[in-house]
């Protein structure tokens, strides 16, 4: 019961701190003026003919949490692309982003590069990002 009801609290701990991520993220695209959606996908935020495709991720600090989390960012963003998010989007652009709580490992990073997906993370409450997140959301992260 006691090991039952701490995997419960840590649950629901992430949880928390995935909405608050979401929660910052969205308010500052929304600033911005983007119109936001959600569900069944984190955001997706249109501005004029630009749409952003946001999966926020958190982590525990371990090499396998990054790794099913990564697989978890890329495998959602491929699939809602064409599937959740087309219908919203109109004539807009897709941009494909996946949001980490902290730092991923550079080979991380640049797998989901390949599959175009750029790569943004929290530092000291701020959102920075790699070269191909920064060319979609730069005016947006500082």
């Amino acid at each position: 019961p006691a090991a039952a009801a701490e995997a419960a609290r840590r649950r629901l701990d992430r949880l928390r701190r995935h909405n608050l991520i979401v929660q910052r993220l969205a308010a500052r695209l929304a600033a911005a003026g983007a119109r936001l959606h959600e569900d069944p996908f984190d955001i997706l935020a249109l501005i004029d003919a630009l749409g952003i495709l946001v999966e926020v991720k958190t982590l525990d600090g371990t090499e396998a949490d990054e790794r099913e989390r990564v697989r978890d960012a890329l495998g959602q963003l491929l699939y809602y692309e064409p599937f959740a998010a087309a219908p919203l989007v109109r004539r807009a652009t897709i941009h494909k982003i996946a949001c980490f709580e902290s730092p991923i490992s550079q080979a991380h990073r640049a797998w989901l590069n390949t599959s175009g997906i750029g790569v943004i993370w929290l530092v000291d409450e701020r959102f920075v990002g790699d070269a191909l997140a920064v060319r979609v959301l730069g005016v947006y992260l500082e």
